[in-house]
């Protein structure tokens, strides 16, 4: 009988294993589409924490201060893609309205630039398909068949772009609600974090929390004011010597040094190039050295330093393999992804060379 109700357990046990396991698979499947929310989400926690610690101190409603930060950072992200469109639709028409550009447009690919409507219409067979509603026949159908290909092309293309944005959109509200509420309640989960491993490892549990805490604002504060210093330098350099749309450009230029390896210079080359080739060699020659100093050198002199000392486990070259290496087996979320993943194994030695020193110490001191 015994051994009948052994055998029962059993086979329950493993059923339960058997479901947990099969539905956290599931779970982690699902959390997997969301890991660029978490690391954007993560990188506003970082970067804006001296906007709501600052905050807090003078409104004691502590979700006062986080949802402030969250619309400042919304509202300055909306006025840069609104200035950024504006960019893009302005170059665009002088393009088009441009002698040189229209005529390459014109004779190279067939388009007529004056009627960029019509142009639109022709290319997804707009008349032959109204035509075929209007008064279908076989030949009409027969020309449809020649141009779905074409048509099918257009709609996929258009549809593709909708759920490419609807993608954006959905992993950018994620990542500000996790901003919001992972500041909000980040003592709850803490202690919720703690609470999960046995009695006897809390303790090193909380230490290796606030040490990737320490870690993570250190290497995210620290690209995030290398690449303002970036670009603010960048926006000096532009309107010294006149370069149109400073403001785009020296925030291209910022984003672009948040990327180990590419960096400012990707930005300041082609410029001087264009100037070089333009007749003004001299001008283009000053405009590369300078920014090559003052862009692509001051900010690292200041700022990766400043990193190196801050952060005990992880210098500036094991920072620099976590990004570029996060970036080749992640993708672009990667240059998040990968300093976190690093991070991680970077604390728990830290913590078990430091407690190893303190035991050797108090050893030391017993002795004595």
């Amino acid at each position: 009988m015994n051994q009948k109700k052994f055998n029962n357990n059993n086979i329950y046990t493993f059923i339960i294993s058997a479901i947990i396991l099969f539905i956290s698979f599931f779970v982690m499947k699902i959390l997997t589409y969301f890991i660029p929310a978490l690391c954007i989400g993560l990188f506003i926690i970082y970067v804006t924490r001296p906007i709501y610690a600052t905050l807090e101190k003078y409104i004691k409603n502590k979700t006062i201060p986080i949802a402030i930060t969250i619309i400042i950072v919304i509202t300055s992200i909306v006025i840069f893609s609104t200035y950024f469109l504006s960019v893009a639709i302005t170059e665009t028409t002088a393009i088009l309205n441009n002698p040189t550009a229209t005529n390459i447009i014109s004779t190279q690919y067939n388009i007529n630039t004056t009627d960029i409507e019509s142009e639109i219409l022709k290319a997804i067979n707009y008349n032959t398909i109204m035509l075929l509603f209007e008064k279908p026949d076989l030949n009409n159908i027969q020309n449809l068949k020649t141009y779905s290909s074409q048509i099918s092309y257009t709609i996929n293309t258009i549809i593709g772009f909708m759920f490419s944005l609807g993608y954006i959109i959905l992993q950018l509200t994620i990542a500000f609600m996790i901003a919001f509420y992972g500041v909000r309640d980040r003592k709850s989960i803490t202690k919720l974090i703690t609470n999960t491993v046995p009695e006897t490892h809390k303790e090193f549990m909380t230490k290796f929390i606030k040490e990737m805490d320490i870690s993570l604002n250190n290497i995210f504060m620290g690209i995030f004011v290398t690449a303002v210093l970036t670009g603010a330098l960048a926006y000096l350099i532009f309107i010294l010597y006149s370069i149109p749309y400073p403001i785009l450009l020296a925030t291209a230029t910022a984003l672009l040094t948040l990327i180990p390896i590419i960096g400012a210079w990707l930005i300041y080359t082609p410029i001087s190039m264009i100037m070089f080739f333009s007749g003004n060699a001299e001008t283009a020659i000053t405009f590369f050295i300078l920014n090559l100093i003052i862009v692509s050198s001051i900010p690292d002199w200041i700022t990766k330093p400043l990193i190196v000392a801050k952060e005990k486990k992880m210098n500036i070259l094991i920072v620099l393999i976590s990004f570029i290496g996060g970036a080749v087996v992640f993708g672009p979320v990667g240059f998040i992804l990968g300093p976190i993943l690093m991070a991680i194994p970077a604390s728990i030695i830290y913590l078990l060379i430091h407690d190893t020193e303190k035991d050797k110490t108090i050893l030391t001191s017993k002795k004595q």
